[in-house]
């Protein structure tokens, strides 16, 4: 199974898991700050659409108890060495990429 099927399956499943529904995913994401419509989540549900967004993907992963960086990978969006300096990032760093993903203006730690 390629990874981005897995990816799909794995959030949908764990989704249904956790009787959540796609709306409640939805207003969840928007609470973030993330907006990210019922109707495309369906649609990625389904696989009419394949890729994810970076920001949605951390937002859905969070909000089912998901594995980020596992999902990141899944969804190609990491490799090994992304992976490991990621995992090295504390909670500030990880929002400072995030909002980086997200194309928002930040203050950077630069770490070495």
């Amino acid at each position: 199974m390629e990874d981005k099927e897995k990816l799909r399956k794995i959030i949908k499943e764990t989704r249904l898991q956790k009787n959540i529904a796609r709306d409640k995913i939805s207003e969840l994401l928007k609470k973030r700050g993330i907006k990210y419509a019922e109707s495309s989540l369906s649609r990625y549900d389904k696989g009419i659409t394949e890729s994810i967004k970076a920001e949605v993907l951390k937002g859905i992963s969070e909000i089912l108890g998901l594995d980020v960086i596992e999902m990141y990978k899944l969804a190609g969006l990491l490799n090994e060495n992304e992976d490991i300096r990621f995992a090295k990032l504390n909670k500030r760093e990880r929002d400072q990429y995030s909002e980086i993903e997200k194309g928002q203006p930040t203050f950077l730690t630069i770490i070495a």
